[in-house]
């Protein structure tokens, strides 16, 4: 086999360690002692008894497969395939090293063989036990599979809306097949049983079709409340993922024709499932519990992992990080040689966006709703008021009493916060297009306002209820977040740019540079002539921007879903869907 180390970071950041937010919960194997998962950043392993967290490790990319082969694990992603050692006692990772560095969009263990299939749709099969060459095989995939089910010679690829495939390697001729099925259901999961095939169609329910050569015939239709989007069965009890609708429990004492027996609820929409003898571990957007299945009427046995949210904006106070975690409200993080919970506030729904004013947090959610919460006792959050906008609130900023407000298409709001809690309008200014974002200018009595269109306003608020246009500016492209360290705004489009816009004459703004950026950026942190810009699936970027008409890429850090970014002295904090992670800065 091919072993490829692990490559270091890029540029002049390591990471330390990270504290785990949620998770996406999407594959997992277990035994006697643990359940070990592949949960978006990496691997995770929990005690089986009480689901306790024993170890997780970070790895590259967006992973979703995990299977195991005489004690080692392969977790693949979208950056390939990493095997992982573990320490029999404490469940700690030992080694790692990439064997495929191409995204992986399946993978399956059948006996000693790995299969899995890449974006280019070649299907590779290693003979693990013989440590043999990764080399591709002949046969070449119709569709990207989402899952990769072996039956004895034959491969079937559930390939979503592709439809369903299958390589059977029996034939003279071993190619990939698309089995034509009557309706041509999505398929996204396949469970062979019964020289039948169940399949898990979606919201078009559960499916029972007969392989032919070239098609499946299609034997029954169960009609399901949610998403089927899983598969696994112990005995005569067939379970399924359903999305919405959690947990299904189908009896198939006949094989082709499906009961549905029991429906039960879960935390979350349930995505995947795993089996080992009759424990059936059930994975949903937020977290994953046991069901036994050997015992009638099965039932949720025990402890349900409950992740805490997922992770949005964060920001630093010193050694304190405060993070927008969605529907699981805020945290306070103390940074310390680890990362630890110190706090919550979570009667948030759905916090995403942060500001910081003195010791209180202003919270954006989802809904257009902003709470402010003060954290001048980290480990005891209190919440200070509230205030419900009629529209989209995109960016604020405030000054003293006075809060300003980008409020999408009622433009530009003035509110007095009273010390005591309430919030009063003062006054409002109507722009072209819609206001995405504001940052005051200290001590001037301006605001910069970004608007749709390309523009850029300076408005005054010197009569705060009567706001007023000083100019405006073309730019470039919309930016959807202003950033304003002394005399310099950069602007970030979320579609994919960069501004550096020269603010030292408010009233005459000058775009100095634009840069085009992969991924979505949503967040950046300025130390000096350095930004370090957060962009979704590809990671964070480092920027070096000592010459503002030239601003330049210097590394990137590859940690993937990066949605938020921090700084504190010389280390670095970044926020992704599933957990914080701590870098620092040599």
């Amino acid at each position: 086999m091919s072993v490829l180390l692990l490559l270091p970071l890029l540029g002049n950041v390591e990471y330390e360690t990270g504290l785990v937010v949620g998770g996406e919960f999407s594959s997992s194997v277990m035994d006697g002692e643990a359940i070990y998962m592949a949960d978006g950043r990496g691997f995770t392993a929990f005690r089986l008894s009480d689901m306790l967290r024993l170890s997780d490790r970070l790895l590259p990319g967006r992973n979703h497969t995990i299977v195991r082969y005489d004690g080692t694990f392969y977790v693949a992603g979208s950056r390939g395939i990493t095997a992982l050692t573990l320490d029999p006692a404490d469940k700690q990772v030992t080694d790692a090293a990439t064997i495929f560095d191409e995204a992986v969009s399946a993978m399956s263990l059948d006996g000693d063989t790995l299969w899995f299939a890449d974006d280019s749709l070649r299907l590779y099969g290693i003979d693990l036990s013989s440590g043999a060459q990764i080399e591709p095989s002949p046969v070449m995939l119709a569709a990207p599979p989402a899952r990769i089910v072996p039956s004895g010679a034959t491969l079937y690829l559930a390939s979503d809306t592709a439809g369903l495939y299958a390589v059977d390697f029996s034939q003279k001729k071993v190619e990939c097949v698309k089995l034509s099925v009557d309706g041509d259901p999505a398929v996204l999961d396949v469970f062979p049983a019964n020289n039948i095939i169940y399949l898990a169609a979606g919201d078009e329910g559960l499916w029972v079709v007969e392989p032919k050569r070239n098609s499946a015939k299609v034997v029954a239709k169960v009609e399901a409340k949610g998403e089927i989007r899983r598969l696994d069965a112990y005995k005569d009890r067939l379970a399924a993922a359903a999305g919405t609708a959690d947990l299904l429990i189908f009896s198939i004492a006949e094989p082709r024709k499906p009961l549905l027996s029991q429906e039960m609820d879960m935390y979350g929409l349930a995505t995947s499932l795993a089996l080992k003898d009759s424990l059936l571990l059930v994975m949903t957007t937020q977290g994953f519990g046991k069901v036994d299945l050997s015992i009638g009427p099965p039932f949720l046995n025990g402890i349900f992992y409950k992740s805490v949210g997922d992770g949005y904006e964060l920001l630093c106070v010193g050694d304190i990080a405060v993070a927008a975690v969605g529907q699981g409200g805020i945290r306070t993080i103390n940074i310390g040689d680890t990362l630890a919970y110190l706090g919550a506030y979570k009667d948030i729904d759905d916090a995403r966006i942060l500001y910081l004013f003195g010791t209180q947090i202003y919270a954006v959610t989802a809904t257009n709703l902003l709470k402010i919460v003060d954290i001048k006792d980290p480990s005891r959050p209190e919440r200070r008021s509230f205030i419900q906008y009629e529209s989209m609130l995109s960016g604020l900023d405030a000054e003293g009493e006075i809060v300003l407000t980008a409020e999408d298409t009622r433009g530009v709001g003035s509110y007095w916060r009273c010390p005591c809690g309430p919030f009063k309008e003062l006054g409002r200014l109507g722009i072209e297009g819609r206001a995405l974002d504001v940052k005051i200018i200290p001590d001037t009595r301006l605001v910069l306002v970004s608007g749709s269109g390309n523009k850029i306003y300076t408005v005054s608020w010197k009569d705060s209820t009567k706001l007023e246009t000083v100019s405006s500016a073309d730019l470039s492209r919309t930016y959807d977040r202003l950033y304003l360290e002394g005399n310099l705004l950069v602007g970030l489009d979320k579609k994919g740019g960069l501004g550096l816009i020269n603010a030292s004459r408010p009233s005459k703004l000058k775009e100095e540079a634009a840069l085009e950026l992969d991924g979505t950026p949503s967040a950046l942190a300025i130390k000096g002539d350095t930004l370090y810009v957060a962009a979704g699936k590809e990671g964070v970027y480092v920027l070096d921007i000592s010459d503002r008409a030239k601003p330049r890429i210097i590394s990137r850090i590859d940690v993937y879903g990066a949605r938020g970014v921090g700084l504190t002295g010389q280390r670095l904090l970044v926020s992704t869907p599933y957990a914080v992670e701590l870098y620092s800065i040599n």
